[in-house]
């Protein structure tokens, strides 16, 4: 377990490493520190730590002024880029209420929460002693629990497990809990064969969907989560019967109603993105290639003829109703211009799993489109593009299980 504390006050900073290191038993070999948010990142680069303790005003060089703006983007970048490894936790530290509240919502905005430090007492020491202590019997605990299958598997639909249990060998449905039911599975991958657990959410949306991962997570301590099914997509820019895995998703709902200077009604936007494990996008990538892959899948459709499905890497926006007016599908557009999908989960599973305790598995989401959210959008293409998300995600995991491991 590691801790790197991120703060500039010189005073406060020796403290802190003291009572970790005197009352919270922490080794000091794995304590370390930086004084400015250039000397965090060039750590956070290179090393995951269990725990982030950063100061909220924050110094960007050792030539510039503390500010909240550094502590703030250092986050942003944490949290929406892939270019520096994500802490397991994070604990703000500031003596000065104004700072407090400037980065408050950034901070619970994660769940994440801001200390207030003091020179006159050490309450705040032990509430961030307490903090470590968590996240070490946290490990403790974890080190004593093995992976208890390698993939879960989950839908909004029955119709779309039904299209991904087509394929695999599957046991019968048992209970998980008095409102869940999954189904045991193994397929095989490389010579290799693994285990599976399959899930349908009681209801459409991200909240069903978020809960259902996070039983599941806590229950099988997955290495993989994946979500096959359907989605919209933007006319012009993708196909029926197409695969789009979201590479990022985000509430597209997420943000203010305010009245505008014209009295009218607008809104202003606060995307969250949350981004599928980049090695997962490769890999998909490479499966696009496979040319001979999409026609076999085309040809064992026996419904009707279709075209081979081409697969896309792109975001794909979540919300909470179904769309069928192109207007709205605009405004999905406007907060990410390479959109390519639309639907009511994915947003839910990403967010379920990046707030997961460690071990976090890796997720990723594959979706057939069956429509382009307009007046248009009807049924009859659902069961292929369920068919086609089912069929590629099963071939995906065939292929790459054994290198995820």
């Amino acid at each position: 377990m590691k801790i790197l504390i991120v703060d500039d006050n010189e005073s406060r900073l020796p403290k802190i490493i003291k009572f970790l290191v005197d009352e919270a038993g922490f080794p000091r070999d794995s304590l370390l520190t930086a004084t400015t948010g250039e000397g965090a990142r060039d750590l956070l680069r290179d090393k995951v730590f269990d725990l982030l303790v950063l100061d909220v005003m924050l110094k960007h060089r050792p030539e510039s002024s503390p500010s909240c703006d550094t502590s703030i983007d250092l986050l942003t970048e944490i949290t929406e880029t892939s270019h520096l490894k994500r802490p397991g936790l994070i604990v703000g530290l500031t003596a000065y209420q104004e700072a407090e509240e400037q980065a408050l919502a950034q901070f619970h905005r994660h769940s994440w929460t801001i200390i207030r430090s003091s020179d006159t007492n050490s309450e705040w020491l032990k509430v961030l002693a307490s903090s470590v202590r968590y996240l070490v019997e946290q490990e403790r605990q974890l080190s004593q629990v093995e992976n208890g299958v390698d993939l879960v598997v989950v839908t909004a639909l029955a119709s779309e497990m039904d299209a991904f249990q087509r394929g695999w060998s599957w046991e019968s449905e048992e209970p998980l809990d008095d409102s869940t039911f999954i189904r045991r599975g193994r397929f095989e991958s490389k010579g290799q064969i693994f285990s599976v657990v399959a899930a349908t959410s009681p209801r459409m949306g991200m909240v069903p969907a978020a809960t259902l991962v996070t039983k599941l997570i806590q229950r099988f301590r997955p290495r993989v989560v994946t979500m096959p099914g359907i989605c919209a997509g933007v006319e012009g820019k993708i196909e029926l019967g197409d695969v789009v895995m979201a590479d990022t998703a985000w509430d597209y709902q997420s943000g203010k109603h305010i009245t505008n200077s014209e009295n009218l009604p607008d809104f202003l936007i606060d995307p969250h993105f949350i981004g599928a494990d980049t090695m997962l996008g490769v890999k998909w990538d490479q499966l696009a290639q496979d040319d001979g892959l999409a026609l076999e899948i085309a040809r064992l459709w026996q419904a009707e003829k279709r075209k081979a499905p081409t697969l896309h890497r792109a975001p794909v926006g979540t919300g909470s109703a179904v769309l069928a007016d192109p207007h709205l599908v605009k405004g999905v557009i406007r907060q990410q211009r390479k959109t390519l999908g639309i639907e009511m989960e994915i947003y839910g599973v990403y967010y379920a799993v990046e707030v997961a305790s460690r071990p976090r598995p890796l997720v990723c989401a594959f979706k057939g489109v069956c429509d382009f959210a307009d007046a248009h959008k009807e049924d009859s293409a659902q069961p292929f593009a369920a068919y086609a998300s089912a069929s590629f995600t099963r071939a995906f995991f065939e292929k790459y299980m054994a290198e995820l491991c």
